[in-house]
């Protein structure tokens, strides 16, 4: 259902309305259930005009329900909230899986060990360096490499963002005199040389015999696809013959947003 503004004295008897002094409403629904609220207590000023109300608020509005604050609860009780529950009962279904992103293994596991760390706390301790600080100090002493400790920092530092977007807090902690990612991480992009890809290649008529079924000429396609597209193994496996669009040239693999790692389609050429 979309939103609407309205002003209640319709159903009282004004009869100067649209134009008398009553306040405008924002309504929405969302899942069976109406959110209203004063568009003046919402935007924290008077809003004079449908126009203004429609326009400039009633899109806020919206978002707000959508991901997940509800506005008709006072901001100081929402900022009272722990970090699990931030985690659980907002960032999780209202932007992961709003969002249709992979909650794989790996995201739980950094949710996990946030909520171990963090948990208790209230979510109001992510606005402070200090608690940050002494996490990356941990997982340093801890043996962590760099690009993993980095990892959490990243983590952390969208969740505070996307808390301050929602108005459950009011600062990060990740500004340019915080906290800061560490430097001298490993980097992740790697080519393969041409001398490489012929002993790969090479390698697998090892597996042409009885005692690995046959494998070597399937395995050297796949191999073969991987070069070509660049995708990664769960996306090669998924991909159908529908996914394949043969008219173009060169032919184009389209790799659905369900399939991916990042939850974005994409097309590959081939």
């Amino acid at each position: 259902m979309a939103g609407s503004v309205f002003k209640q004295c319709r159903y009282k008897g004004c009869h100067s309305a649209p134009r008398c002094k009553h306040p405008w409403w924002l309504s929405f629904s969302k899942q069976g259930r109406r959110y209203r609220m004063k568009a003046d207590d919402f935007a924290k000023k008077p809003v004079p005009s449908k126009t203004e109300a429609a326009e400039v608020w009633l899109p806020k509005f919206i978002t707000e329900v959508r991901e997940g604050r509800d506005p008709l609860v006072p901001v100081a009780l929402l900022q009272g909230m722990t970090v699990a529950e931030f985690i659980d009962e907002h960032y999780v279904p209202f932007h992961i899986m709003a969002s249709k992103l992979s909650y794989g293994a790996a995201l739980k596991s950094k949710m996990r060990v946030l909520k171990r760390r963090f948990g208790d706390l209230p979510l109001a301790t992510l606005q402070q360096p200090g608690p940050i600080e002494e996490f990356k100090a941990e997982l340093q002493a801890s043996g962590r490499a760099v690009a993993t400790v980095n990892l959490y920092l990243a983590q952390l530092r969208h969740m505070v963002n996307w808390a301050i977007g929602r108005d459950l807090i009011e600062r990060s902690p990740f500004h340019k005199y915080g906290v800061r990612l560490l430097r001298g991480a490993t980097k992740r992009s790697r080519r393969l040389y041409p001398d490489e890809e012929i002993n790969l290649l090479t390698a697998t008529k090892q597996l042409d015999n009885a005692r690995h079924w046959f494998q070597g000429s399937r395995l050297r396609d796949r191999i073969i696809g991987a070069l070509d597209t660049g995708s990664r193994r769960g996306e090669l496996l998924l991909i159908q013959n529908k996914h394949i669009d043969w008219r173009q040239n060169p032919v184009r693999i389209s790799l659905p947003g369900d399939n991916t790692k990042s939850g974005r389609g994409r097309f590959v050429p081939v």
